[in-house]
């Protein structure tokens, strides 16, 4: 029995945190007033302590994210398929952020950079006929003589989806795919359920 020097009651062993300093192995404080001391300092000082620790992430923000992302690329490096199978199973449990993560990524200059180089490069005869449906497509649209939908007849998901083209000689027949479906159309997207 030990007994406490804040609220002064004689309390058993386990009631006490161990402290190696002291004579007996345990604090002079019971749990309960020290956790009531830590409470009412968080209360008083709880702005303070979140401003230090935010300025204590964004100070090694760069730091952190660079070790994060050598990790990640050692990760990589030695355990392909291990990789693989975690980013699979992640793209499964969150379709919607893949999605918005897609979308976000084609809307960035260096992508429509990079789509229109290899566009221009790999542009040859075969690829005339695929061009022109998309043009008359687009044309179509916008005029109004066809009408995008709001969903994908495919997974009936709420977005604006694509027109894909099973015979690039009958431009408007199309069917509105959202861009993960219309990936797997392709088969780009293997490892992805729609």
């Amino acid at each position: 029995m030990i007994m406490c020097k804040r609220c002064e009651k004689t309390k058993e062993q386990k009631d006490f945190i161990k402290n190696k300093r002291a004579k007996s192995g345990y604090s002079i404080i019971c749990k309960e007033c020290s956790n009531k001391e830590k409470r009412s300092y968080l209360d008083t000082k709880r702005d303070m302590i979140r401003e230090y620790n935010r300025n204590k992430y964004y100070e090694n923000h760069q730091e952190n994210k660079q070790k994060k992302t050598e990790k990640s690329k050692k990760f990589r490096s030695d355990f392909p398929e291990e990789y693989k199978r975690i980013q699979s199973e992640w793209r499964l449990k969150n379709p919607d952020k893949v999605r918005v993560k897609a979308l976000l990524r084609s809307k960035t200059q260096e992508c429509k950079d990079k789509r229109n180089k290899r566009l221009r490069e790999n542009k040859n005869d075969k690829d005339l006929p695929k061009i022109r449906a998309r043009k008359i497509l687009q044309a179509a649209v916008r005029v109004g003589y066809m009408i995008r939908p709001d969903k994908c007849e495919n997974c009936l998901k709420k977005c604006k989806p694509d027109g894909h083209h099973d015979d690039y000689n009958k431009p408007l027949e199309v069917t509105w795919l959202c861009k993960i479906c219309h990936a797997h159309k392709h088969n780009k997207l293997m490892d992805m359920k729609p």
